[in-house]
């Protein structure tokens, strides 16, 4: 189990990972997925997509669920979370611009997942619409 600590803030106080903003504690369970720790960047990842719940910003569920694709160790259930990545980006609220940007990307995505499962015309629309 990866150890947690809390950190110190600007004014000296300290302060939970949970003060810092969600862009933020996304990125740092990304860190930890690439540093390796798969299974911590996942239980993260998990708890922030409860934490923004349905109604939160769809650029960062789309986020959110994007990353949680990469840790997964099933990858029906990875292809699951490309596939709510894809939903939470085309939400109707939020900053519609910097989510459309994200779409090439999640559709590159889904083309993987299905390609690595071995439905490859489905891989090949989704290569089509990236």
């Amino acid at each position: 189990m990866a150890e947690h600590r809390q950190e110190t803030g600007a004014a000296g106080e300290e302060g939970s990972a949970a003060d810092e903003p969600l862009p933020t504690r996304i990125g740092q369970a990304v860190i930890l997925h690439r540093g390796g720790d798969r299974e911590e960047a996942r239980n993260r990842l998990a708890g922030l997509w409860e934490e923004t719940g349905e109604d939160g910003d769809p650029f960062h569920r789309c986020a959110i669920a994007h990353y949680l694709a990469g840790t997964q160790d099933d990858p029906v259930a990875g292809l699951e979370w490309d596939r709510r990545a894809l939903a939470a980006a085309k939400a109707p609220a939020g900053d519609r611009a910097a989510v459309r940007a994200l779409l090439p990307s999640l559709h590159l995505s889904l083309a993987a997942g299905h390609a690595g499962l071995g439905d490859h015309a489905a891989a090949r629309r989704e290569l089509a619409r990236a």
